[in-house]
């Protein structure tokens, strides 16, 4: 976690987790990182080109992408993460610490990432040397060379190793601890009597050390270390330690004690074999095109079309701001940058049209939730790669439940705009002077949307029809989103697709380090038994598909209470797998389920990150348009609205079918 020294506060130096200013050497890797995401694009358009048109595809292609341009995005991105501090963290109890307990605790989790980033930069270079001795090559007819990206590896996590390193001699150096939270809001450490010091303290060493002596306790079950190392990583987790590395950490630990000889093989072949994957080439191609959408400006021009042809309908600005929001869906797939787009949009458009704040302030915060459902979804090719199920139908999967959940939220806003008009601002003096819609300015306001239909018919036509794959149809959407901006931004453009390729890079890498730290915990929890077992368990105790689950939504209901989404998924995931084939739950319709109860986790309180992130927004004068709306109006809101998001997840258990048709038309 890198940091800058930041403003003064109570008489000492702060640490805060703004990004470091950026040095050549940084700039240089950054230019070339997002060179690599301009080649992937352009190598998989090429072969596409090449071969439907000239009937001779590219030979190579998948194994260039995958060992070398997935390689060199990735480990680059890992060492932008750490120098930009934006690998993915809890901070539930962090938060709640004394200042200087909170330091103790990052020097902590600095120190554990450090030596953790140690031994994967001995063990890679291992792997790396290993590879460059028998100069290995890909097996089949293209020979591609791989040895040379295999040291990217190593080097990114030595640098990382470095930075972390760095940070925590400053930390050592007596420096206090200000966190600044996803709407830029920096959080004074909280204090605290000695004595209460002491006693949190030894709460964390007690909780850490009862870890610890589960799993390497003499005589233990298989299962009983599998399951002191969850509570590790939970603990972890909760003290901010970034989630890769709390997965990581437990993981390692239990398979040490499980199986020592598949340590060394999660130490020097896992982080490269994880990341060099086609499959998963997918997510740099999704992020890019989402990123150069909304530096194109495409979000203003997609609300202003949804609030022409909607609004007459009672409550007709929230629902367009729902609708705006799926979408944005279609072609950004990201909940947290959809809602924080419309919100500076459609929050002061409501306010000024006299609706309630609190419906206003909802309306915006479930307008995201379709995101990560409708492709394209980083959440959905994570799962499908945990899951091991193709990547093309799981994200046609989520377009059913995405469209439905979009369509209760607006069926939910009409009913209770109609019932209590007032909310609506109907009555009001400014519902009294609002200009109504023609029917010219609503056929106008669909010409500057006109990459949306287009893009979305490329990505989705594209993969449902079998032309594409999911790469393909990614890339392809990239290249298009690319061409947009070019000729919407023009004198701007280089740098808004520099900065796109950049924000694509650090994505990439910290869900590819997450996505180690997760493989990493489910081999030990599959080679401990633990998930087997609990799957027998399940087995046992006679539950039927609907009964199943429903306990596992009002599981995922209380662990988005504490946990963001992506750690919910990848500690849950690998336990139930097992479960869902006995039950008769396919598992393209549970990565939906999964997505969509995970997600609920941003808006749900003490945790939900969108609330706190809404709430910074809304304190904007130019949002709130002089109200003042507080962090009780923004729970209120979540509340309200949170009945509804049930209902769609009852909705989608009881009709699977909104999931399942659409794959499974796609292979007949």
């Amino acid at each position: 976690m890198t940091v800058t020294e930041g403003n003064t506060m109570n008489g000492a130096d702060t640490i805060a987790t703004s990004p470091a200013r950026p040095t050549w050497t940084l700039r240089l890797v950054e230019g070339l990182a997002t060179f690599a995401v301009l080649l992937l694009m352009s190598h998989t358009l090429l072969n596409v080109f090449m071969r439907y048109v000239m009937n001779s595809p590219v030979r190579g292609t998948n194994e260039v992408v995958a060992y070398w341009y997935m390689p060199l995005i990735a480990f680059a991105g890992f060492i932008f993460a750490q120098a930009y501090d934006r690998h993915i963290s809890a901070n539930l109890i962090y938060d709640m610490l004394p200042g200087k307990v909170q330091r103790e605790v990052l020097l902590g989790g600095l120190l554990l990432s450090t030596v953790l980033c140690g031994i994967f930069a001995w063990y890679t270079l291992q792997e790396a040397l290993h590879s460059y001795s028998i100069n290995r090559r890909v097996t089949g007819t293209n020979q591609v060379i791989v040895w040379p990206t295999t040291f990217a590896a190593p080097i990114a996590y030595a640098v990382m190793a470095i930075l972390l390193g760095i940070t925590s001699i400053r930390v050592m150096m007596g420096q206090n601890v200000a966190t600044a939270d996803e709407s830029g809001i920096v959080k004074t450490p909280k204090t605290a009597t000695p004595t209460r010091q002491w006693v949190i303290r030894g709460a964390i060493v007690a909780a850490l050390a009862v870890g610890l002596a589960i799993i390497f306790w003499p005589g233990q079950q298989r299962e009983t270390i599998a399951a002191g190392a969850i509570l590790m990583m939970v603990i972890l987790l909760f003290l901010k330690v970034p989630v890769a590395f709390a997965l990581a950490g437990p993981g390692l630990l239990g398979l040490w004690v499980v199986r020592p000889r598949a340590v060394f093989t999660m130490l020097e072949a896992k982080p490269y074999e994880a990341v060099a994957s086609w499959s998963f080439s997918v997510l740099p191609m999704f992020i890019f095109m989402g990123l150069l959408l909304w530096k194109s400006g495409l979000t203003t021009r997609i609300y202003e079309a949804a609030r022409h042809w909607l609004s007459w309908l009672p409550g007709g600005l929230a629902v367009s701001t729902n609708t705006a929001g799926t979408g944005l869906a279609a072609v950004s797939g990201s909940t947290l940058g959809t809602t924080y787009a419309l919100s500076r949009i459609g929050i002061p458009e409501m306010l000024n049209a006299g609706y309630d704040r609190r419906l206003a302030v909802g309306s915006v915060m479930v307008a995201g939730l379709p995101g990560q459902l409708i492709p394209p979804s980083t959440f959905l090719v994570i799962y499908a790669g945990i899951a091991e199920v193709p990547i093309g139908p799981q994200l046609m999967a989520g377009i059913g439940p995405g469209m439905m959940v979009a369509a209760v939220f607006s069926l939910a806003m009409v009913i209770a705009s109609t019932f209590w008009p007032r909310m609506a601002g109907k009555g009001s003096a400014a519902e009294a002077n609002k200009e109504k819609s023609t029917w010219n300015d609503r056929w106008r306001s669909l010409a500057p949307i006109w990459p949306l239909p287009v893009l979305i018919g490329i990505v989705l036509g594209g993969m449902y029809s079998g032309v594409l794959t999911a790469t393909e149809a990614g890339a392809a959407g990239a290249g298009g989103a690319l061409l947009l901006t070019i000729i919407l931004q023009r004198s701007q453009s280089l740098g808004s697709i520099i900065e796109a390729g950049v924000e694509t890079v650090i994505a990439s890498g910290a869900i590819f380090l997450l996505i180690i730290g997760a493989e990493i915990l489910s081999s030990m929890l599959t080679l401990s038994g633990l998930a087997n077992g609990f799957a027998e368990w399940v087995a046992n105790a006679g539950f039927t598909r609907i009964e199943f689950l429903l306990i596992v939504m009002v599981a995922y209901l209380i662990l988005g209470m504490f946990m963001d989404p992506l750690p919910m998924m990848l500690l849950t995931v690998p336990l139930l797998i097992p479960i869902l084939g006995s039950l008769d739950v396919s598992l393209l319709w549970f990565g939906v389920f999964a997505v969509f109860m995970a997600e609920l986790g941003i808006l749900t309180p003490p945790v939900g990150i969108l609330s706190f992130i809404i709430h910074g927004i809304v304190q904007d004068k130019n949002v709130n348009m002089g109200q003042n709306i507080s962090l009780g109006d923004v729970f209120t809101a979540v509340g309200a609205f949170m009945p509804i998001a049930i209902l769609a997840a009852i909705l989608l258990i009881l009709f699977p079918e909104v999931a399942t048709f659409i794959p499974d038309s796609m292979s007949r």
